[in-house]
């Protein structure tokens, strides 16, 4: 019994829901119930959450190293050239 009441204060942390059940004494049948409930709404919202990958950069950004890896591919530049342009790129943008 005591690794479920150790899962569910892992899944509390995970979703947020620690804040909400630190004050409910798991000791009692009632606050167990109330404290599963409160992890088990956290985490329904946190699977309904979209499945997605934030840009990391911005689509410019994204476009010009799209670009330089196109004309590496396409043999228009040497791998050197490639990797010196896509560097520069990254570089200016970090530092706006």
């Amino acid at each position: 019994m005591a690794d479920l009441w150790e899962s569910l204060d892992f899944w509390a942390g995970l979703t947020g829901a620690m804040l909400h059940i630190d004050n409910i004494d798991l000791y009692t049948p009632e606050g167990r119930t109330q404290a599963t409930n409160i992890v088990l709404e956290g985490l329904a919202a946190h699977n309904a959450m979209p499945i997605g990958i934030p840009p990391m950069f911005s689509e410019g950004l994204r476009d010009s190293l799209v670009n330089e890896l196109d004309m590496f591919l396409r043999g228009m530049v040497t791998a050197d050239t490639t990797a010196q342009q896509m560097h520069n790129r990254v570089s200016l943008w970090l530092i706006e």
